[in-house]
């Protein structure tokens, strides 16, 4: 039989109740369930129940956390070690991680990730400031009368709705970001 080890999780007094009460729906003790999630996400088939409570993510960090024992088996404290190592989290941040990715149903990002997000939002801004500067040229190019006038519009109708995609990823990564910038409350939704 493996040996299981133990450790803690800080949690708010409402996460945690609300992680008791996924545990009970699902007919498990809180160790037994949080184990199971975990083990589910460190061979990535997370399982939801249909019923789930689900959730939203509000404004407020200030919150009390409670602490939350697991047990796990010596061999997932070694894969969620080494996860940690690659993602550069402690054990509690990927657990944390893990239970608010299974509560939201959102993915939840390591810093890492977070970074290279941020680094090609910024890339993407560049390619939008450069098809602005094309959209200029052509734009003089059309009063000098260089170039067909269809094709002028065309091309800028085109860097048009290239401009729009840009501005609209960025839009969605920003908004991705800050749900992911610190551990904000988690609200019931009715």
């Amino acid at each position: 039989m493996k040996k299981s080890e133990s450790f803690g999780v800080w949690l708010t007094s409402e996460q945690k109740e609300k992680w008791k009460k996924l545990a009970s729906q699902n007919n498990m003790t809180l160790s037994s369930f949080t184990s199971h999630t975990i083990q589910e996400l460190l061979t990535n088939r997370v399982i939801r129940n249909k019923d789930e409570v689900s959730f939203t993510v509000g404004n407020s960090i200030d919150e009390v956390r409670s602490p939350v024992l697991v047990r796990l088996s010596k061999s997932e404290l070694e894969v969620l070690k080494d996860l940690g190592e690659k993602r550069g989290q402690s054990r509690q941040e990927i657990i944390v991680a893990a239970i608010r990715q299974f509560l939201l149903k959102k993915l939840q990002i390591d810093l890492n990730s977070k970074q290279a997000l941020l680094d090609s939002t910024l890339e993407l801004n560049k390619v939008g400031v450069n098809l602005n500067q094309i959209a200029r040229v052509l734009n003089t190019q059309a009063k000098v009368g260089d170039v067909k006038e269809e094709e002028i519009r065309s091309a800028l109708q085109a860097i048009s709705v290239m401009d729009d995609h840009i501005s609209s990823h960025i839009k969605t990564v920003d908004n991705f970001l800050k749900e992911h910038s610190r551990r904000n409350q988690l609200i019931v939704q009715n």
